[in-house]
């Protein structure tokens, strides 16, 4: 309409009567996360059944908007998750039990995230670190009372071991409980690197 009536742009000042405007929902976050969630091998990782797909929306939720499980919903209704990632409508509860698929399924999933980097580039050194993070309530089942840097005192805690290559590439992700101390994370961190690094002796060293 502007090419037609460059000479005379007044007429594109009442377009809005002649033609029905209306917001459709979001396109462009979710699809560019999606690729680069595929690029990282995440979405391979968490495999092509709705529950790998709800659990991949949980991180691109993450990344777009840092809100609540319940914002994550809300979220997903302003962009276009369920047509980018192949998604069905789901509900709040949705969310909640795709948690429970994530922590059932939490050590496959890293295993084929260690073997896609390990293809391409074996590792040969780990780095591991923990950090503790106080709750609120008593109905955690990790939840302790135990050592706190921050010296918070009067209030349980968890403890988060976490497990990089040298590259900084997150390998493991273990919540312990809050008493837990240092060596006993990093025991926990050398068995899981060992295990893995058996079931990929092909890989390693290669």
């Amino acid at each position: 309409m502007a090419l037609r009536h460059k000479e005379d742009l007044e007429p594109l000042g009442t377009i809005q009567d002649a033609i029905p405007l209306q917001q459709g929902v979001s396109v462009g976050a979710v699809w560019t996360v999606s690729h680069v969630a595929r690029r990282l091998g995440l979405a391979q990782a968490r495999g092509t059944t709705r529950d790998g797909k709800l659990a991949l929306w949980q991180v691109i939720a993450r990344v777009i908007d840092q809100g609540s499980r319940l914002s994550a919903v809300r979220l997903a209704m302003a962009h276009a998750a369920c047509a980018v990632l192949g998604l069905g409508a789901f509900a709040e509860e949705a969310r909640y039990e795709n948690l429970d698929w994530l922590a059932g399924t939490q050590a496959r999933i890293e295993d084929r995230l260690f073997a896609q980097r390990q293809k391409t580039k074996p590792a040969s050194l780990f780095v591991s670190d923990v950090t503790r993070r106080s709750v609120e309530g008593t109905q955690n089942a990790l939840a302790a009372f135990g050592y706190h840097r921050a010296g918070t005192k009067g209030q349980r805690q968890l403890v988060l071991g976490l497990l990089c290559d040298k590259d900084g590439h997150p390998v493991s992700i273990e919540v312990l409980p809050g008493h837990t101390q240092e060596p006993q994370t990093f025991a926990v961190q050398i068995t899981k690197v060992k295990a893995r690094s058996l079931n990929l002796s092909p890989f390693v060293g290669a």
